[in-house]
């Protein structure tokens, strides 16, 4: 009778071990098939970003490199894309709007005639 209740532990063991290995094979072959599909999209995703970026320094390179420098296209090119009519618009004094020489740029003062230092007058009221 002992002998018996073993013998059906056993094959109770063997049956849950065989299932829990089936569940465990198909997990494992769901999870490869996926590895795959991923393996496959990260791909052509990785083909798509390299794409884009070529195409991206591409327009960086057709906007800002060197051709686009030109002398001539910056004298001809439109100041506004707007159109309007000379008629209404209104005639400023100067034509080409205020100009500033090079020693006028960024400084902010007024250059004028150059003065002798005060150093001496400011100290000569110290002890």
């Amino acid at each position: 009778m002992a002998l018996k209740k073993q013998a059906d532990r056993d094959a109770i063991y063997r049956i849950e071990n065989e299932r829990a290995l089936t569940a465990m094979a198909k997990d494992y072959q769901n999870i490869t098939s996926r590895l795959a599909e991923v393996l496959t999209e990260n791909k052509a995703l990785k083909e798509t970003l390299t794409r884009i970026a070529e195409q991206d320094q591409l327009k960086t390179r057709t906007l800002f490199g060197r051709g686009t420098e030109k002398l001539s296209d910056i004298l001809h090119a439109p100041l506004d894309k707007e159109e309007f009519d000379e008629d209404q618009a209104e005639p400023s004094p100067e034509p080409y709007g205020k100009t500033t020489s090079a020693r006028d740029c960024g400084s902010g003062k007024k250059h004028g005639k150059k003065h002798a230092g005060k150093r001496e007058e400011d100290l000569s009221g110290l002890p």
